[in-house]
Parts: C-alpha cells; sequence; structure tokens
C-alpha cells in the first residue's frame, strides 16, 4: 500500500493536498505577518528601552540638534543617577580640536546646572557604531562598569546591536534610555513623514550593523545569538 493510499485509508489528505494546503495557509497568512510587522516596528525598534538607574556616567551620543538627548541626560545627572555626562560625536563637527566650546549642548547643559568639570568629550566618533567603541575604551580606561546611553527611542535597537557586541564578555553594562523625540507616537510612525524616513533609515542601519558583525569582524557565534535582536 503507498503512503498515499494509506493516507486516503486513514482519512488524511495525501501529500500533494498537505503541500497545497501550506501553501494556501502561507499565502494567507503572510499579509497578515507582514502587516503586524509594519504597525509594530516603531515600538519594536524602542523596546530596549530602560528606566534609568544608578551609573558612573551618562553618555549622550552625538546628532542631538535640538538638545533633547543633553536634557534628558541633564536630567540624569541632576536626579543623582550619575556623576559624569559624556558628549561623543561633538554634536557633528567633525574634528573638532575643543569641543567643549564647539558643542553647542555645552551651554545647555551648564545652564542645567550641570558642572563643566563633569563633562568629558569625545569629537571623533562620526556614527553610533564608532560611538559603542569609544564607550568601551572610556570605560576601560576609566574603570567604569556601567553606563547609561541616551538617544533616541527609534534608534535605541540599532545601538542595543552594537553596544551588546562591543561589550559583550568584558563584564560591562550599559542601560539605555530614551531621550524625547518631538512627535514620537510609535503606534502611528507612518503617519509623520519625517519619523517615517527616520524609522526606514534604522531599519536599513539595524540590518548593515548586522551584516557587519557577521562579515567584518571575527565573529564570535555563541557571541553573536546572544545580543541579536529576538524579540
Amino acid at each position: 500500500m503507498s503512503d498515499d493510499v494509506g493516507r486516503i485509508a486513514a482519512g488524511w489528505p495525501t501529500a500533494e493536498k498537505f503541500r497545497r494546503r501550506l501553501l494556501w495557509l502561507a499565502i494567507v497568512a503572510l499579509p497578515g505577518f507582514a502587516l503586524a510587522a509594519f504597525l509594530h516596528v516603531g515600538s519594536w525598534l524602542a523596546a530596549p528601552a530602560t528606566s534609568p538607574v544608578a551609573a558612573d556616567a551618562v553618555v549622550i551620543l552625538g546628532g542631538d540638534y535640538n538638545n533633547r538627548r543633553a536634557r534628558k541626560g541633564g536630567e540624569l545627572f541632576s536626579d543623582g543617577y550619575v556623576r559624569q555626562v559624556v558628549l561623543t560625536g561633538g554634536a557633528g563637527i567633525s574634528g573638532a580640536r575643543n569641543a567643549s566650546t564647539g558643542d553647542p549642548r555645552v551651554k545647555f547643559l551648564l545652564g542645567m546646572g550641570v558642572p563643566a568639570s563633569a563633562l568629558i568629550f569625545d569629537s571623533t566618533s562620526r556614527n553610533s557604531w564608532e560611538e559603542a567603541r569609544t564607550i568601551r575604551r572610556m570605560m576601560d580606561e576609566r574603570g567604569w562598569k556601567r553606563v547609561i546611553v541616551v538617544s533616541d527611542p527609534p534608534h535605541l535597537r540599532r545601538l542595543n546591536l552594537a553596544l551588546g557586541y562591543v561589550l559583550a564578555n568584558a563584564a560591562l553594562d550599559f542601560v539605555l534610555v530614551p531621550g524625547e523625540l518631538e512627535g514620537w507616537r510609535p503606534e502611528a510612525w507612518w503617519e509623520n513623514e519625517e519619523l517615517a524616513r527616520y524609522i526606514v533609515r534604522e531599519i536599513l542601519g539595524l540590518g548593515w550593523y548586522t551584516l557587519r558583525i557577521v562579515l567584518w569582524t571575527p565573529l564570535d557565534m555563541p557571541r553573536f545569538l546572544a545580543i541579536i535582536p529576538w524579540e
């Protein structure tokens, strides 16, 4: 008795019918999965955000042209979570020799009551990957065990991937805290053209960072699997 005959006798579909049913199920389900991914991608990108905890320093990433991240960093300092404030990226000022005068976030933070002695500058990092490496270097040099990193909500997923890889296996900890992002509504991100472009850039950037880890760095597979964004 052939397998198909046995299946028919037992009331089961034949192999061909079973394959067809699976195909139709995939055709019906795929648009639903795609729609769910589209609707929830904003929340997924921002999901690594956590509440602040005591740390050695807060790192305010560059590109903060409206001082949204600086405000959050200043609040964390004022609330006693940290004693040092690191400004990376020079707010887009490439190669600035004197970051303390070239970075507009400095005046803003001083106005919030952050003393100049608490500020640490980095004007060499040009992107989030380099900022992650800078954070690792500073933590090693200064003996820091934990830092708070402030960035925009949709940027946190990619930042989590970069920092998770750069700091892995080093007994170093980081906490991601979002700054305020004007108009941020993760449940309706597509309604704001500027935010929609931001989301697309982050999805592309996340894919690029994943490829970078796999193709251009010595890959430690257990380490990579531990920080890949599954959820």
